[in-house]
């Protein structure tokens, strides 16, 4: 109704955690987490070039600083909405989710709107790693998501096949720290 009568209306605000200090004090933002609506966040001036989406809330506002210049997450299925989001076409973006079934085709849908994404823990290293970790899925089988390496397609039908679930909050945080120190704002 709003849209259609050319009305002010309440967006999505995403939540935005600044884990690079010299990029947050060079856009003069005094806190380092903060939630923006959808369209600020698209419209938005600045130069940063590494941006790590999470599936969870919590697991955004534990990433280790220092790895990424932002993160930006708790969306879910939500993340449809960065194709609002231009600049990020230009970023090298880091995307952590479940590693299950919807998890999976969270990234499958990230890398719909942003092709050149990567993963982290969402890959046949990490299930073989992170197996004794996990918790019965859903269930739900959706189709093969289309956009996943043959690593993480591999991934897919693990969990798949046998109802498996890790979910990321249960990796131990001292692999995510060691994971993403190896990842540290690295140039495209």
């Amino acid at each position: 109704f709003e849209r259609r009568y050319g009305l002010r209306y309440a967006e999505p605000d995403l939540l935005i955690r600044f884990l690079d200090p010299a990029t947050q004090q060079r856009l003069g933002f005094p806190c380092d987490v903060l939630s923006l609506p959808l369209h600020t966040l698209g419209v938005w001036e600045h130069n940063i070039t590494s941006v790590l989406i999470v599936e969870n809330k919590v697991n955004l506002l534990t990433v280790p600083p220092g790895s990424f210049e932002i993160a930006m997450g708790g969306m879910g299925n939500g993340v449809t909405l960065l194709r609002h989001v231009p600049w990020l076409t230009s970023a090298r973006i880091w995307y952590w989710g479940d590693l299950d079934v919807d998890g999976l085709a969270i990234l499958s849908s990230v890398r719909a709107i942003l092709p050149h994404a990567e993963s982290v823990f969402m890959d046949e290293a990490a299930m073989t790693a992170w197996r004794h970790l996990a918790v019965t899925g859903t269930g739900r089988v959706p189709s093969n998501p289309p956009h996943l390496t043959t690593s993480e397609r591999g991934a897919f039908r693990d969990c798949a096949s046998h109802n498996l679930r890790i979910e990321q909050e249960r990796i131990p945080q001292a692999a995510v720290i060691d994971a993403f120190s190896s990842l540290r704002m690295s140039p495209h």
